[in-house]
């Protein structure tokens, strides 16, 4: 039973992208201290009117932002923006992609791509960002850096990926260049299908674009990599958590405490939620592209989507009906 539950952390945590059972395990085994923060509503752009609609729903959001940078001085933009729903009514988790070049209202920067509100203003202004645009009632976040999942993937052994063959080129020139900043000997895809990838070729899949519908099919790739972690995070042995362990405070930044986080669990445990949804907003059929000043911007019908958003998180009314619970293609 101890090492089914700790499994479940395990799993739960790399699926997530955050580390709270860590800080528990991290405090009493090395003495270190957390440094959580909290904001109050009007500063996260928490709308009264949001709270007093869906206050009785068993609902928790958590922003989960990816960060992709290949040095210390670079801004740092939030590549990779989910909105991670436990729905504890449902019995399931929610993984909302949300597509970073989305034309959006951020407070003292005007209109620009929702991305760079993590760079204006680090995680307090994406979160209020997230709130004001899309009407929802974030509070917890999570910030991982792309650099430290290739440090879970080959702690584990590598993650399955279905490559297809009009990603090889984009894919390994990734490859190479990743390699060459980390003074590493790149290690090249030749061939198409599943695969074993490592580190270095995951976070390159994470950061193919230019193929396919180039941010669509990039945030489907990194649902992708989500799910493959939790598929092979299930299969690792107790006995190896203990690296896992050693490496959470300097994998994440989150606000989420040891009892916050540790109440999520047991919520999760006892509740039974193991079924997985994605989705990705704003929908194809209410978005276009648009060039705007020699910018390429993703202009969408937003209050549609929020609408379509709030229906979807806090009601589980699912965007394409109950008989198509897939990803959005």
């Amino acid at each position: 039973m101890y090492s089914l539950k700790y499994k479940f952390l395990l799993v739960f945590m790399i699926l997530l992208g955050f580390i709270g059972y860590f800080t528990y395990f991290y405090e009493n085994t090395f003495l270190k201290k957390e440094n959580i923060v909290s904001f109050n509503n009007e500063l996260l752009g928490i709308e009264e009117s949001i709270l007093n609609k869906f206050s009785d729903k068993k609902i928790t959001n958590i922003a989960l932002f990816g960060l992709d940078f290949r040095y210390e001085h670079e801004p740092k933009r939030s590549d990779s923006i989910t909105i991670i729903t436990i729905d504890e009514q449902n019995k399931k988790i929610k993984l909302n992609s949300l597509m970073r070049d989305s034309l959006v209202s951020i407070d003292g920067f005007g209109n620009d791509k929702l991305n760079h509100a993590y760079a204006f203003g680090g995680h307090e202004l994406a979160i209020k960002t997230l709130n004001k645009n899309y009407g929802l009632n974030i509070k917890d976040y999570v910030t991982i850096n792309f650099y430290n999942v290739q440090k879970i993937i080959d702690l584990i052994g590598g993650i399955p990926i279905d490559i297809k063959s009009k990603e090889i080129p984009y894919l390994n020139k990734c490859i190479q260049e990743i390699s060459h900043i980390q003074s590493k000997e790149p290690t090249y895809i030749t061939n198409d299908g599943l695969q074993i990838l490592n580190g270095i070729q995951t976070l390159s899949y994470a950061r193919i674009r230019k193929v396919g519908r180039d941010d669509y099919e990039r945030s489907e790739r990194q649902q992708k990599i989500l799910i493959s972690l939790y598929e092979k995070a299930k299969t690792i042995p107790y006995n190896n958590y203990l690296k896992f362990i050693n490496m959470g405070p300097e994998l994440i930044e989150t606000n989420i405490s040891t009892t916050r986080a540790l109440s999520l669990v047991k919520n999760i445990v006892f509740n039974k939620i193991n079924a997985i949804e994605q989705m990705r907003f704003p929908l194809d059929s209410d978005c276009n592209s648009a060039l705007i000043n020699n910018i390429w911007y993703l202009k969408y019908d937003k209050e549609k989507t929020r609408d379509i958003m709030q229906k979807y998180i806090f009601e589980d009314i699912h965007p394409y009906g109950d008989s198509d619970k897939s990803n959005c293609k």
